[in-house]
């Protein structure tokens, strides 16, 4: 572990960047920061030997990571993912395994009109 002047930590490198840099030794590892200018959260890993860096910054205002709940738009999400915009992706996975889907069985007997609005009218759903 080294401390530079700067008040720069170092953990496997004797030479941070940043504030935070952890490394598995002077060629290759991840730089954590933060940039006072815009408040963003910013993770870089690198690996100077092929001189490659991938970035990643985080707007703390607009996302948050709570005890294993991750917010987009939302700082203190109540579901482990929770989203207050719109998501756009290119393919969404979604396992049922036990869940009951008994409705689309031939032998299922679907309650008449009549009992469903009963029903939403005396317990609202």
């Amino acid at each position: 572990m080294h401390i530079d002047p700067n008040g720069y930590l170092g953990i496997g490198t004797k030479n941070p960047k940043q504030k935070l840099v952890v490394s598995n030794n002077e060629a290759e590892g991840f730089e954590v920061y933060l940039d006072p200018a815009t408040s963003f959260v910013g993770l870089q890993s690198c690996n100077r030997a092929v001189n490659t860096y991938s970035k990643m910054q985080l707007d703390a205002s607009r996302f948050s990571f709570i005890y294993g709940k991750v917010g987009i738009g939302k700082l203190n999400p109540s579901t482990e993912l929770d989203v207050n915009g719109t998501i756009h992706s290119k393919e969404v996975k979604v396992h049922m395994a036990g869940w009951s889907d008994l409705v689309f069985k031939k032998e299922y007997n679907l309650p008449k009109i009549e009992e469903v609005e009963k029903h939403i009218n005396e317990k609202g759903i």
